[in-house]
């Protein structure tokens, strides 16, 4: 939380941030984890003279999902104050879902390391595939798309049918964020995904229940091959 809250002043600063990582899991010292040691510089406004941009990445190849919509009207220090792990609201809808994967794992049109691999979400050392997201909707599994054929993409592709009520009664989807490696680092980023998901459905006003999965849970995905689901964001 500390480097978050860094990474925000610093963002909101025009500076930039480089962490010296202690190592994919942090190294331990007796009984606590050293902390990172960051560098912080200034920065060129990187989008024809400013610090922020609503524009797409480019090339932007679409997809199956309503393009994200990148002007909010929602100020983000307000959704903080009203996100929660649970929220009354309106009905979710196919732009709406759309716009929370967006908000989990979508592209943005920030570069790294020359590369146009920005996501809305900080990755380890620019990797691209620590984490997966699902979405569990009507009678299918899918899982969401950001890239394909070196552009980004925003889609989802189906893997199977599911009856979503025999996986998460009462909810009519579900969008299930699943580690793909057993480190830490995975870990983080499903973290950076659930603070955007909550933040994005408080600013849509759906109504959302955030679950960490417990044993039962997990169980009941293990067949469709998300053994590895930590967390899901049950929509209504």
């Amino acid at each position: 939380m500390q480097q978050q809250a860094i990474y925000l002043a610093c963002a909101a600063l025009g500076l930039g941030t480089c962490i010296h990582n202690v190592g994919i899991d942090g190294t331990l010292i007796d009984d606590m984890h050293a902390t990172a040691r960051m560098v912080i510089k200034p920065i060129h406004p990187p989008y024809s003279g400013s610090y922020w941009t609503s524009s797409r990445p480019r090339p932007w190849l679409g997809g199956n999902l309503p393009d994200p919509d990148l002007h909010g009207k929602v100020p983000f220090f307000e959704a903080i104050e009203r996100a929660s792990t649970a929220l009354e609201g309106t009905k979710s809808s196919p732009r709406g879902i759309s716009q929370l994967l967006w908000a989990a794992r979508g592209r943005t049109p920030h570069e790294y390391r020359g590369r146009k691999w920005g996501m809305t979400i900080p990755t380890w050392a620019g990797g691209q595939n620590y984490t997966s997201v699902h979405l569990l909707s009507g009678n299918g599994l899918y899982e969401y798309i950001n890239w394909s054929g070196n552009a980004p993409v925003h889609r989802i592709e189906r893997l199977r049918d599911v009856d979503i009520q025999s996986v998460s009664p009462g909810c009519t989807s579900c969008i299930i964020l699943s580690t793909n490696e057993r480190t830490k680092r995975a870990l983080w980023e499903i973290g950076y995904m659930l603070e955007n998901i909550i933040l994005q459905a408080t600013a849509l006003g759906v109504k959302y229940e955030v679950r960490m999965l417990g044993h039962e849970e997990k169980r009941k995905l293990t067949p469709l091959g998300l053994s590895s689901a930590v967390t899901a964001v049950r929509l209504f």
